[in-house]
C-alpha cells in the first residue's frame, strides 16, 4: 500500500505542477489580449480623431462660402453632425484606462471640443462680420489645437501599448 501512496503522491505533484504552468500561461495570455484590445481601441479612436481633423477645415470654408442658393448654416451643420458622429465613435472606443484623462484633455485650453461641435450644429459658431458669414476664427483655432493635443495624447498611448505588446 505504501508504494501506491507514493505513486499517487507523485502523480498529484505532477498534476499540480502542470496546473500551475497552465495557470501562468493563462494569465500571460489574458494580459496580452487585454493590451491588444486596448491598442485596437486606442488606434480606432486615433483614426476617428484624424478624420475629425480633416473635416474641421471644411467647416471653415463652408461657413465663408457664398453663392446663390447656398446656405452656410446648413453646410456647417452637416459638417458638425459628421464631426459629432466621429466624436461619439471616439468616446465609445476609448479604453476605460484612458477615458478620464482623455475627457479632461478635451476641455483644456478654454476650448471644450464637445461644446464647439454642438455650436457648429446649432449655428452659434457662425458670426456675421461686414455682411459676410464666417466661423469665429479664435474658437476654430482653439478647437483645432485641442484636437491636435488629443491626437498627440492618443499617439503616446498607442506607442506605450505597442511597447507592452513586444
Amino acid at each position: 500500500m505504501k508504494t501506491w501512496d507514493i505513486v499517487v503522491f507523485v502523480v498529484n505533484i505532477i498534476v499540480t505542477i502542470v496546473s500551475i504552468v497552465g495557470a501562468v500561461k493563462s494569465i500571460r495570455y489574458f494580459k496580452k489580449s487585454k493590451h491588444i484590445t486596448i491598442f485596437a481601441q486606442t488606434n480606432q479612436s486615433f483614426n476617428e480623431l484624424e478624420i475629425m481633423l480633416r473635416i474641421l477645415p471644411e467647416a471653415l470654408a463652408a461657413a465663408s462660402r457664398t453663392g446663390r442658393g447656398y446656405n452656410p448654416e446648413n453646410a456647417v451643420q452637416e459638417i458638425g453632425t459628421e464631426m459629432s458622429n466621429h466624436y461619439n465613435a471616439i468616446m465609445k472606443a476609448i479604453p476605460s484606462d484612458y477615458s478620464n484623462e482623455f475627457r479632461a484633455l478635451q476641455k483644456e485650453n478654454t476650448c471644450d471640443v464637445e461644446k464647439y461641435i454642438s455650436s457648429l450644429i446649432d449655428g452659434t459658431a457662425i458670426v456675421e462680420i461686414d455682411g459676410r458669414k464666417m466661423l469665429r476664427r479664435e474658437s476654430f483655432d482653439k478647437c483645432q489645437e485641442q484636437l491636435r493635443a488629443m491626437q498627440e495624447y492618443l499617439k503616446q498611448k498607442i506607442s506605450k501599448e505597442e511597447e507592452k505588446l513586444k
